[in-house]
């Protein structure tokens, strides 16, 4: 998962993000970018925003995430639940099963088409 995606997914909870980062000392430069992310997305810094961060560090930050996504019978990851019979993800289960790219999909557009 790319830096950018995760903050996207994290919305307005980037403290979580820079939380888990100050944890430990492998992932304190996430936390100055969390802390300086308004400059980052500014300059367009394509380093910083398409860095690869570790499934370690992006399950540990998904484990806190109350974003919750829900999946259809016909295959397709959504932001917001359409029907009583789509199934329920937390962030942390959507990650494992559909990766980043899905779950960023799915907040931008309402739905991605998931296997």
């Amino acid at each position: 998962m790319n830096f950018w995606q995760l903050i996207s997914i994290m919305r307005g909870n980037l403290k979580v993000v820079r939380r888990v980062a100050e944890r430990s000392a492998k992932w304190t430069f996430i936390a100055d970018w969390v802390s300086n992310h308004a400059r980052i997305v500014a300059a367009q810094d394509r380093e910083k925003l398409d860095f690869i961060v570790s499934d370690e560090f992006a399950r540990a930050v998904l484990k806190k995430c109350s974003v919750k996504f829900f999946r259809t019978k016909d295959g397709r990851l959504l932001s917001k639940r359409r029907s009583v019979f789509d199934k329920r993800l937390s962030a942390l289960q959507a990650f494992d099963r559909y990766g980043g790219a899905a779950m960023e999909d799915a907040l931008e557009f309402g739905s991605v088409t998931v296997s």
